[in-house]
């Protein structure tokens, strides 16, 4: 049997030790960290701030089945300053949100 079914390619997602040390990330709960990894993988372009993640997204990663789950989640990033809102979306437009410094 391969392990290559196993294997993980591809790129990754920065997450700088003072970021992970802080208590605004320590403080979040898992849902949230998760979601958080994920907006951070939004970005393509290295002076890219805006970020999105669909709760379609968030539920097919699995970070989440619940759509009340996934807005918690998102609150609290706000919240605890890892994310900024800039627009709230709407119907068939995903919330943008921009990486806080």
């Amino acid at each position: 049997m391969s392990k290559s079914r196993n294997r993980v390619t591809g790129g990754f997602v920065m997450m700088p030790h003072n970021l992970i040390q802080s208590d605004a990330y320590r403080l979040l709960n898992t849902t949230a960290k998760q979601a958080y990894i994920y907006f951070k993988r939004d970005i393509r372009r290295e002076h890219q701030k805006n970020v999105t993640l669909t709760f379609g997204q968030a539920k097919k990663y699995g970070v989440c089945q619940s759509p009340d789950t996934f807005s918690k989640a998102k609150k609290e990033l706000v919240g605890n300053g890892l994310l900024d809102p800039v627009d709230g979306g709407g119907l068939n437009a995903p919330a943008i949100f921009k990486l806080s410094d």
